[in-house]
């Protein structure tokens, strides 16, 4: 029963990398990303407080040059990035996935998003059904 499932997962991740290799045209708008990442149940919503930090952590194949890349700085009226870094969930293995972690900070009441794409940063444009989250901020 767990080779089916190791199987299942191999060609569940396979299938996933040989998606995010299909290039695709770089016209790619907001809404439309908006609206595929909530029906993916990948809207987030987060309530903050004004000048206090808060981090988005994200799951990645660093190792496999995979990694969440911030789509735009819309966000910056009321939000600053600050730094990212990344965690090895597993250490000692080559390979083992990461956590990147995004530092952001508020800076003035109000809502705003931000929004993230996953692939591999050398090969451009994204392909239009590469994963991606959206995270509105709510800060009071």
């Amino acid at each position: 029963m767990k080779h089916i499932f190791v199987a299942l997962t191999f060609l569940a991740i396979f299938g996933a990398c040989t998606a995010c290799s299909a290039q695709s045209s770089t016209a790619d708008t907001t809404r439309s990303a908006d609206t595929a990442a909530k029906k993916t149940r990948q809207f987030i919503k987060r309530n903050v407080k004004s000048d206090s930090a808060f981090l988005i952590r994200l799951p990645a194949a660093l190792g496999e040059g995979y990694s969440w890349q911030l789509i735009d700085s819309s966000f910056s009226g009321y939000v600053t990035f600050e730094k990212e870094d990344s965690k090895n969930q597993v250490k000692s293995q080559a390979g083992s996935s990461s956590i990147q972690v995004f530092h952001f900070r508020a800076v003035k009441p109000g809502t705003t998003t931000i929004r993230f794409i996953y692939g591999r940063p050398f090969q451009k444009p994204f392909p239009k059904d590469a994963p991606r989250r959206i995270y509105k901020i709510v800060i009071s």
